[in-house]
């Protein structure tokens, strides 16, 4: 059953290059995030009413980006391993973390898809991991390996039921097909892998809404990064794409300004590796 599950669920990213190149120019927007709030954000309201936190902790934030849950978690545990693809990103991560005074989180620059627990000592080595809205557990095999990694609390964070004005339509004025297909399944093929394996996740869902803006010359080349992510080097989109790309964003473009909205339900899965229950404070 398990191996059937993992044939189902894929990585649809296969263009590293227009990966690591997107990730790289969204670090400017990312390093300007606040650090969350314990009594405000939800993905943390959820760790704090059901880890067992203490100065002994060790935790792996994966795809940790401009670091901010990891800064929000060093107050709480003894060390964090954070990691992102993005050499910019950890550029601002460090730069945040320096800002706040935290001292005890490791940043470390790699592709979580290469990856080898073993090599890298991290088989079983940290109490709580998590992946909170991030590509880098996009397939059955990085699920799996998030799992590999952890001794106790897991929590798996992606964005579901989501609504893009503007992603949401590139395809179709590009007349790439099928492009616009939601992968909410995803999500069920996780719960399936950990259920089928003995362990008792919980599933819960959080509403969220976000907004960009990125001056036409940026949105450009960020919209052609989105779509390439998803086509081989040799098939990126073409010149004639890029000329309709442009002309679509200049035209809903405000004072040269692309503006982009998101609504999208926010699902984590939470689970103890252990087998124990998830219990709540």
């Amino acid at each position: 059953m398990l191996n059937d599950l993992k044939k189902h669920w894929r990585s649809k990213i296969i263009n590293e290059k227009s990966n690591l190149c997107m990730w790289n120019d969204m670090a400017e927007r990312f390093r300007s995030f606040p650090v969350p709030k314990w009594d405000e954000d939800g993905f943390l309201k959820l760790l704090h009413s059901t880890v067992a936190f203490n100065d002994e902790m060790t935790v792996l934030d994966i795809g940790c980006g401009s670091g901010t849950f990891s800064i929000a978690l060093s107050e709480r545990v003894s060390r964090i391993t954070a990691i992102d693809i993005s050499p910019k990103m950890l550029e601002y991560a460090r730069f945040n973390a320096d800002k706040h005074k935290k001292d005890n989180i490791d940043f470390i620059c790699v592709d979580w898809k290469n990856t080898d627990l073993l090599q890298a000592g991290w088989e079983r080595c940290f109490d709580l991991v998590i992946a909170h809205n991030t590509p880098a557990v996009s397939d059955a095999d990085t699920f799996e390996k998030m799992m590999g990694a952890s001794r106790d609390y897991c929590f798996f964070a992606k964005p579901t039921r989501r609504t893009d004005s503007i992603l949401g339509k590139i395809p179709e004025v590009l007349g790439i097909p099928g492009k616009n297909k939601n992968r909410d399944e995803d999500i069920i093929i996780a719960l399936s892998m950990l259920w089928s394996r003995g362990l008792l996740p919980e599933m819960i869902h959080l509403q969220d809404f976000w907004k960009m803006e990125k001056p036409l010359e940026e949105a450009c080349k960020f919209y052609a990064n989105r779509i390439n992510l998803f086509r081989k080097a040799d098939h990126e989109i073409g010149i004639e794409q890029e000329k309709a790309l442009k002309n679509y964003l200049r035209s809903i473009a405000v004072d040269n300004i692309v503006y982009e909205t998101t609504n999208t339900a926010i699902t984590i899965i939470a689970w103890r590796n252990n087998g124990k229950f998830l219990k709540y404070n």
